[in-house]
């Protein structure tokens, strides 16, 4: 007997159903899981559901968040408290000294940078942020050595 492969939520094409322009949900087992390509990685995630109409409401919510019409829910973290964070975490992973040194003296700089502009939050950064900064820095070429130039 032939199963009804609708019920199970299996398509065409491998048994994927085209939500949109990037999201594809299936069916693994009864949950149902969402699919998309998100730069260079395949990503997947479970919908947390058995009903088909379900997973279809979720996966267009999920999709209009990525085309950019729902913005994404961006954290609401301070830069310093950020950078701090990440200093801590490297500083946990026995990263050298030296190493260590660099990258307190290039965040501190930088947090800096986004409080003198106006950028107190993580989700506030902008490209043009990071550029103004990478202006600055190659302007005043702060607190850096002269480049030695290597005898040919």
């Amino acid at each position: 007997m032939a199963r009804n492969h609708s019920q199970h939520g299996e398509r065409t094409g491998g048994g994927y159903e085209r939500i949109g322009e990037r999201v594809s949900i299936f069916v693994n087992g009864r949950i149902w899981y969402c699919n998309w390509q998100e730069g260079p990685k395949q990503q997947r995630k479970s919908l947390r559901t058995r009903n088909h109409e379900v997973a279809r409401q979720k996966a267009r919510a999920l999709e209009a968040e990525l085309s950019g019409a729902v913005p994404r829910q961006a954290g609401t973290f301070d830069i310093a408290a950020a950078v701090q964070a990440y200093i801590d975490w490297q500083d946990s992973n026995d990263r050298a000294p030296k190493t260590m040194v660099k990258y307190r003296d290039v965040l501190t700089r930088f947090a800096a940078h986004c409080r003198d502009a106006g950028v107190r939050l993580m989700h506030a950064i902008t490209v043009q942020t990071i550029d103004e900064f990478t202006v600055l820095r190659r302007r005043r070429r702060d607190g850096m050595a002269a480049k030695r130039s290597t005898p040919s």
